[in-house]
């Protein structure tokens, strides 16, 4: 497979760091599996702002995948195979990340380094061809239908406190309502 891709960066400001790229993905069938193999389009775009230890980041993203492929795994359930591949046809994703980071240790004369980190991920990602498949999350599906098992809304917030010789660190994930079946 031929996996070409470009990637482009300009310094808007000494800070500010602006980002584009398009790249062909490929995941080819496990051997002796009966599905097609599967390609994409992913493009991307977004700024990186990173001064006096604050980091900054927020990227948009598109991927259009021409054949999506499907693995049956004990967590997918339903009546097959484990190791089955089954193939999705036509689908697309796109969303937003954004991430932040700063040690707070910074704001205040501490001697200890307090890391904070914030990440969320906003996904869309739905069908562009209707068909019937024996793949259970995805059954028979209609144009449009959101995939199963991508979560609209992700989010992580971490604080820690470091010193030399030992760390300590909390963090919460939030992950919204998915789909377990395509619709």
């Amino acid at each position: 497979a031929v996996l070409p891709g470009i990637s482009v960066s300009y310094e808007v400001t000494n800070p500010l760091l602006a980002f584009m790229g398009v790249h062909r993905g490929f995941a080819p069938p496990a051997p002796g599996k009966n599905a097609n193999e599967e390609t994409s389009l992913n493009y991307e775009a977004g700024l990186r702002y990173v001064d006096q230890g604050l980091h900054l980041e927020a990227v948009g993203y598109f991927t259009d995948y021409e054949n999506l492929i499907g693995t049956c795994t004990n967590s997918t359930g339903g009546v097959c195979v484990i190791g089955d591949q089954f193939d999705g046809g036509q689908a697309h994703a796109y969303g937003l990340e954004a991430t932040a980071s700063y040690d707070l240790s910074g704001l205040a004369d501490f001697r200890h380094s307090i890391p904070f980190d914030f990440a969320y991920t906003f996904t869309r990602a739905r069908f562009r061809s209707s068909f019937e498949s024996a793949f259970d999350p995805w059954g028979d599906v209609i144009k449009g239908d959101n995939l199963p098992y991508i979560p609209r809304n992700q989010a992580t917030v971490s604080l820690g406190i470091v010193d030399p010789l030992w760390s300590l660190r909390g963090t919460l994930n939030y992950v919204a309502k998915t789909r377990s079946q395509a619709g």
